[in-house]
């Protein structure tokens, strides 16, 4: 019956790896999240694998399968038996409701280059950070890294592989949620030109951080600041490139524009 678990007992599993060659079936692993933490890193890899047809390879008796369990083919030796990159698992999560923790895993990897992690909140993709792919190939690999500045309220992020000859395809979309939170400071004019004036409970540029887009700190670019009470403090950016940046002091992060 539906939502059921059900023990389908020994098994035999046939992959057909048509179009892949060199195959050696002793390089081949079978892959099964046993515990359902979404991660095949903790799992022990099963060997065994036969040839049973022309392009297909067979592991007999397999009695790790169950309901709802997710499992996947690995190698073992990527140069004498390759396979194309196999991702198990995309994830996007939001931490303290101040930046996006992003990760990832495969299973196995071949002429894989690179991933690239997008985000989105209107279908527009913009490029969030570029991650190399593993020099360790024929293992389980995880891979992290994070978006410091996400977007206020939904978005959206995916993970694109591409590999060495331009190819790419796409992984299954993350929605996440970060809480619009209040800050006591506003920014103006915004997009700024030669200075950038902000009002609120600060006075003293040293409170301040800045970030350019991809999260890299470049406060040491700001110029000199002075302060009045009735524009605020004034900060010169003449020295930052046209674009997106984040202004952060201990009551939230506002963003600006430089033109």
């Amino acid at each position: 019956s539906t939502g059921t678990a059900v023990d389908v007992g020994s098994i035999d599993m046939h992959w057909d790896l048509t179009g892949f060659s060199p195959i050696l079936a002793s390089d081949l692993r079978l892959l099964i999240d046993t515990d359902n933490d979404n991660s095949f890193a903790d799992e022990t890899p099963i060997a065994g694998a036969t040839i049973a047809g022309a392009g297909i390879y067979q592991f007999a008796g397999v009695t790790a399968i169950a309901n709802g369990r997710r499992f996947t083919i690995a190698t073992a030796n990527s140069l004498q038996t390759p396979l194309p990159v196999n991702l198990t698992a995309f994830r996007a999560t939001p931490v303290n409701n101040e930046s996006v923790l992003l990760t990832w895993q495969t299973a196995t990897e071949m002429n894989n280059d690179r991933f690239e992690v997008e985000r989105s909140r209107d279908n527009n993709w913009e490029l969030v950070a570029t991650v190399k792919g593993t020099a360790n190939p024929g293992q389980v690999t995880n891979y992290t890294t994070s978006d410091p500045h996400p977007y206020p309220g939904l978005s959206y992020y995916r993970l694109k592989q591409v590999d060495h000859d331009g190819s790419l395809k796409y992984s299954a979309i993350e929605k996440i949620k970060i809480d619009e939170i209040t800050v006591a400071f506003q920014v103006y004019p915004n997009p700024a030109d030669q200075h950038l004036f902000i009002r609120g409970n600060i006075s003293n540029a040293k409170s301040l951080q800045v970030f350019d887009q991809s999260g890299k700190n470049i406060s040491h670019l700001i110029g000199k600041s002075s302060y009045t009470r009735a524009q605020g403090l004034r900060i010169d950016v003449s020295r930052l490139s046209g674009g997106l940046y984040f202004i952060r002091s201990g009551s939230g992060t506002v963003k600006f524009f430089k033109r």
